[in-house]
């Protein structure tokens, strides 16, 4: 989700928590936020696996993901992926209903 938003700014809203967010609105103006994608420039791993995971987060670039209702169902089907488990099962089910139902409500089919 986070890869899919158009600012830092928008970023830093979705990953901070309430605690977090006071702590840095509490900075130094002087001090800016800077983008997921800007910040893989700098992450101390070789340059193919920087291109591997920028190229894996691209395939999840997509209008869709930056609702999060869409990505909160997604995590939970992922989550209560057991087979083994009726409940489980059934939970899992309800969470898929609900998103198609939502999909089929809020997106356009053409």
């Amino acid at each position: 989700h986070v890869f899919n938003l158009s600012n830092w700014v928008q970023e830093l809203d979705f990953v901070l928590g309430r605690n977090d967010k006071a702590q840095w609105n509490e900075r130094d103006p002087s001090i800016s936020g800077m983008s997921i994608t800007m910040m893989m420039q700098f992450m101390p791993m070789l340059e193919e696996t920087k291109l591997e995971m920028y190229t894996e987060l691209m395939h999840n670039f997509l209008p869709i993901f930056k609702d999060k209702i869409v990505l909160i169902l997604m995590v939970l089907i992922t989550v209560f992926d057991c087979d083994n488990e009726e409940k489980v099962t059934r939970l899992r089910n309800g969470f898929l209903a609900t998103l198609r139902r939502y999909l089929m409500e809020n997106t356009k089919n053409d």
